[in-house]
């Protein structure tokens, strides 16, 4: 039971509505804006196999053999994302008219997270950089229902990795000029990262 001046549900998730806009508008106006750094077992266990591109993350999250290996990865991933208050688990309570059989709620993901998962999982367009080194980056449009991408999702290999949790990647938002400067940029190196 909800007691008065607890936020409500739907206060809550109007407020994660609040916080994506406030982030667009920053990327929009700064140009930029830093989204978490994910390890290759975080994705793994907040996107499954769910991700447009096979990259080396997704790669490497299949390749661990053990089916008991990866719960533990997943286990161990989703504490460290709810330590860094990425992801909040369900509410304990069980709504009325519903059972423990019915499909458990999913976790809530912060708005940096969800931003970095909706470029992953649902991008409206998706450029891939290749070339002589592994740093290349992958950008990830971001819209509203049938309308053209309105921020870019950049991820980009650090080069680091994180023991058992496997590789480490940046992420950060930025608008179209800055995404379309970063990859002539790009190009213009011959598309080398220096």
């Amino acid at each position: 039971s909800m007691r008065i001046g607890e936020p409500s549900v739907a206060d809550s998730r109007q407020a994660d509505v609040d916080e994506v806009e406030r982030l667009m508008s920053l990327a929009e106006s700064a140009g930029a804006v830093a989204l978490p750094e994910l390890t290759a077992a975080e994705l793994g266990a907040v996107c499954g196999g769910h991700r447009v591109l096979l990259d080396d993350a997704a790669c490497w999250w299949q390749a661990v053999p053990d089916e008991h290996e990866r719960h533990d990865l997943t286990a161990a991933a989703l504490g460290f994302l709810m330590s860094r208050k990425l992801i909040t688990p369900p509410a304990q309570e069980t709504p009325a008219g519903s059972t423990e059989q019915d499909d458990p709620e999913p976790v809530r993901l912060a708005p940096p997270l969800a931003l970095v998962i909706a470029g992953l999982q649902q991008p409206v367009v998706v450029v891939v950089c290749g070339g002589a080194k592994d740093g290349a980056p992958r950008m990830y449009g971001i819209a509203q229902q049938d309308r053209p991408p309105s921020a870019i999702v950049v991820e980009q290999p650090t080069g680091r990795r994180a023991g058992p949790f496997g590789p480490v990647y940046r992420y950060a938002l930025v608008s179209l000029a800055r995404a379309g400067q970063a990859l002539a940029g790009w190009a213009a190196l011959g598309g080398h990262d220096e």
